[in-house]
């Protein structure tokens, strides 16, 4: 309950989530713009580095170290891994 009344005000109890939120819906934006997940590793959304944070994704679930919560979002929206 307390945790609901803090979010609700807007307090992030969990910044590193709350990043890797922003960085996937910036993802979602490109790939509806884009029509694709093609992204330079050095292109930028925004004022944030979207094409090395994917690629940094693709590396973890490489090596088996992206959680699978992630992965079953970017899976959700189209990310293939193997390509």
């Amino acid at each position: 309950e307390r945790q609901q009344k803090l979010e609700a005000i807007g307090v992030v109890l969990d910044p590193l989530e709350e990043q890797w939120n922003v960085m996937f819906d910036l993802l979602k934006s490109y790939n509806n713009r884009e029509g694709n997940f093609d992204i330079p590793s050095n292109h930028t959304e925004n004022s944030h580095k979207l094409g090395r944070w994917f690629a940094e994704q693709r590396y973890l679930m490489k090596k088996g170290k992206l959680r699978d919560g992630r992965r079953q979002k970017l899976e959700e929206i189209g990310v293939v891994w193997n390509s």
